[in-house]
């Protein structure tokens, strides 16, 4: 199993969170994408928390996408930045 990309919501429920995921991802994956997908309008709620969403991490607001067609462009465009060789 070798993902190109993750998509993650904020709330998994008890225990790890969405941004425990992304931060391991982070340290110990990084060239893989990531992208949080939220029903919470921005990230200071994961802020709020402790967790501070690492750079270079996409998040969408899920009441400010107006269409799936933008959900796949915004990942297209986080893979292209996570591409070998792209820094």
């Amino acid at each position: 199993f070798d993902p190109q990309v993750v998509l993650t919501d904020l709330d998994l429920g008890p225990g790890p969170d969405g941004t425990d995921l992304i931060e391991f991802l982070a340290s110990n994956h990084p060239n893989i994408a990531r992208v949080i997908l939220s029903a919470h309008d921005s990230q200071s709620l994961s802020e709020i928390r402790g967790s501070v969403v690492p750079a270079n991490t996409l998040y969408l607001s899920k009441l400010k996408i107006p269409s799936m067609i933008y959900v796949e462009m915004a990942i297209a465009s986080c893979l292209d930045e996570h591409a070998p060789g792209v820094s």
